[in-house]
């Protein structure tokens, strides 16, 4: 895995981005228990808690998480998580929905099982990621995800795909676990 610090972390341009995703699928997450995977920062666990009920931000560097814990601090619905990234210490069912922005392209192979695995049935599986492209920042070409390449991985697990979307630099893709 990479460190995104030089890839345009806080830039402007990229939270603006975030907030118009967010906005496109706010009704998925409103009122629901909300896991974000590789929570980095928590410029965008921020977007998420206001329409989530709970939002665990859930990283695998406790560096990363010691931020968020400054950079949210005093909001009380969003839930610092340490954990392995090839196994999330959250019980099954235990998620409406995981969402993941910037960071599945960094995740092992097949951690979308991991995804079912915390998601409850009828839960929501939203990735806003890299596209492929050449871009001014963001992660190496080489570790980018094609979008067609998540929907397969997450085709084949049962899900269903509920809603795609693009942006300059990013994918938005949301499926349904069945």
């Amino acid at each position: 895995m990479h460190r995104h610090d030089h890839f345009g972390r806080f830039s402007e341009e990229r939270i603006s981005m975030a907030k118009k995703a967010v906005m496109d699928f706010k009704e998925y997450i409103l009122g629901k228990v909300v896991v974000d995977m590789g929570s980095g920062d928590g410029s965008i666990t921020k977007l998420l808690s206001e329409y989530a009920l709970y939002v665990y931000a859930v990283d695998h560097d406790e560096d990363l998480l010691n931020i968020l814990k400054k950079n949210c601090e005093g909001i009380k619905n969003i839930m610092p998580t340490l954990t392995d990234s090839s196994h999330i210490s959250l019980d099954d069912s235990f998620a409406d929905v995981v969402f993941s922005a910037n960071s599945f392209h960094d995740l092992p192979q097949g951690h979308e099982k991991e995804f079912k695995r915390i998601l409850k049935l009828g839960g929501y599986a939203i990735i806003f990621d890299w596209k492929k492209i050449d871009t001014p920042f963001g992660p190496p070409m080489n570790i980018r995800l094609d979008k067609i390449e998540v929907k397969r991985r997450f085709e084949s697990l049962g899900f269903s795909l509920s809603l795609e979307k693009d942006y300059d630099t990013h994918y938005l893709l949301i499926f349904k676990n069945k």
